[in-house]
């Protein structure tokens, strides 16, 4: 706190300073002021909470992402053009493939098989990853982010997350 004074009353005086030096200056005030050195005691009391209820709900999605296990079971055919080393990674159960669903498998499917359908499912399949859980915590940090962006003085999340940007505001985005 005692810096933004110091940077803001220095900002004020209006002293003549070089064009990167009054850009740095501004973009410190801008920085200071985005992580609540305008609020009072309380509000910023509640910015760390809201802060804190935000990180948590990341790491859940986050959480719920790492431990998705889903699995699809494709034959050979459905995997059609898919390099012999690929296959040959991929453990075998009942005479198909088992493809975990993640980055690491679906990346090159989507790029090299040939059979679309296949394509399709997987890519399905991996956007619903995390499931319904991910949903209604994405909802939760929708109405959590737009409450901080309100404490801090914008409209909206769009418009904080949006400003350091060259758009600078959600409008011209």
């Amino acid at each position: 706190e005692d810096v933004y004074r110091v940077v803001k009353a220095f900002t004020e005086r209006g002293e003549r300073i070089g064009p990167e030096a009054t850009r740095f200056v501004q973009y410190l005030v801008r920085e200071f002021e985005r992580n609540g050195a305008k609020l009072t005691q309380t509000k910023k009391k509640e910015m760390e909470k809201l802060k804190s209820l935000i990180d948590d709900l990341n790491l859940k999605y986050i959480q719920n992402m790492n431990d998705f296990t889903k699995f699809l079971l494709l034959s050979e055919e459905e995997l059609a053009g898919m390099p012999l080393e690929f296959l040959k990674d991929l453990e075998e159960t009942d005479g198909k493939r088992k493809v975990l669903l993640t980055g690491y498998y679906v990346t090159p499917i989507l790029e090299h098989c040939k059979v679309g359908s296949t394509r399709k499912q997987i890519a399905v399949a991996y956007g619903q990853k995390g499931g319904n859980q991910n949903v209604a915590i994405l909802e939760k940090l929708v109405q959590i982010r737009h409450r901080l962006a309100r404490l801090l003085g914008y409209s909206n999340y769009s418009d904080f997350a949006i400003e350091p940007r060259m758009p600078m505001t959600s409008r011209k985005v």
